[in-house]
């Protein structure tokens, strides 16, 4: 389960209640429910540092891999909050 501005979603069907009055927020619900569908990858949009952004696809077992490295890095737990300093389109 996380929050998202103090509204608990532990499912997918909590996201159609969050109200996305923001891109940022849209962006994050967009990518939550990309999350929790049943493919094995996930579409995301690179930063365009070298060009133009394009869409990838990552396996979902990569993403979480490279998570749980961020959160061994940072020393992160359970019920930790970190800032996001990165825009929510990738």
């Amino acid at each position: 389960m996380f929050t998202i501005n103090s509204i608990p979603v532990k499912r997918k069907e909590d996201l159609i209640q969050l109200p996305n009055t923001t891109a940022e927020e849209a962006n994050i619900i967009h990518f939550l429910d990309e999350w929790y569908n049943d493919a094995f990858q996930i579409t995301v949009l690179t930063s365009g540092s070298t060009g133009k952004p394009k869409l990838i696809e990552l396996p979902k077992k990569a993403v979480l891999k490279s998570a749980a490295l961020t959160c061994s890095y940072f020393n992160l737990r359970q019920g930790d909050s970190a800032l996001l300093c990165l825009p929510t389109n990738f």
